[in-house]
């Protein structure tokens, strides 16, 4: 990957995706070869202070929280994008408190503060659609120098799809960060994609620009079905042939 890319990577089930991006991550080790990122080789760093300049967003996260640490606030919640921990063991100062405000009153404005703020709310109390939103601020705050979203609209409704699509888009137009996206549907290809890695049985079966690897002839091989696929209005859309 070079500066200013951003890539996806498709592929069947079973084919390797999320077990990359927790090889890039520092969860897993490979078998062989190397591991480097952000020009730093795994074993040579200290993957603790490492992961604070990536932005992980992972629905297992999100199940996690719910099941060991329901009860801590959305705002808590977001404060461990800061040290890259599941619970807030760290005193926060006040500006890091009002920088989560700041960034959420910036994508979600017009809420009144309260009881029934988001922020102020305990996790479990969220719906999911505000649990997502919640995760995506928990990335966004440690303003990291990769972003790595593994499978990032799982489970949302269409209208919290393109509005979390659309924080993403305004945080790389600002910040100019390169980032992959573990995808399982060609509709929710960004539109400010660069590139496609496409993988079939932990092996790279295509990688290339995305309007050369997109495609009805090389998706048709990957999945092993007979597919059509085209773009209206800059998305592109899947269908049988």
């Amino acid at each position: 990957m070079q500066p200013g890319e951003h890539w996806v990577i498709l592929g069947p089930n079973g084919a390797g995706k999320s077990t990359l991006v927790s090889i890039l991550c520092g969860y897993l080790w490979p078998t062989y070869g190397s591991v480097r990122v952000l020009g730093e080789t795994y074993g040579r760093v200290h993957l603790g202070e490492f992961r604070k300049r990536i932005g992980i967003f992972q629905p297992g996260l999100q199940r996690a929280i719910d099941t060991f640490h329901p009860g801590e606030t959305a705002l808590d919640i977001i404060l461990t994008g800061l040290d890259g921990s599941l619970v807030a063991y760290n005193q926060f100062t006040n500006d890091q408190h009002a920088r989560v405000y700041e960034l959420y009153d910036r994508y979600f404005s017009g809420i009144e503060r309260g009881p029934s703020y988001p922020l102020e709310r305990r996790f479990g109390q969220l719906s999911s659609g505000e649990r997502r939103k919640v995760l995506l601020l928990r990335m966004l705050i440690s303003r990291p120098e990769l972003v790595l979203l593994d499978e990032p609209f799982e489970s949302l409704d269409i209208p919290s799809r393109f509005e979390l699509e659309g924080i993403l888009s305004d945080f790389i137009r600002r910040s100019a960060v390169p980032s992959v996206h573990i995808l399982h549907r060609v509709e929710e290809i960004p539109s400010f994609a660069t590139h496609a890695l496409l993988l079939d049985k932990g092996k790279v079966f295509r990688k290339n620009r995305i309007e050369s690897t997109i495609n009805s002839e090389t998706l048709s091989a990957l999945y092993q079905v007979s597919l059509k696929v085209g773009m209206d209005q800059n998305r592109f859309y899947c269908v049988p042939a």
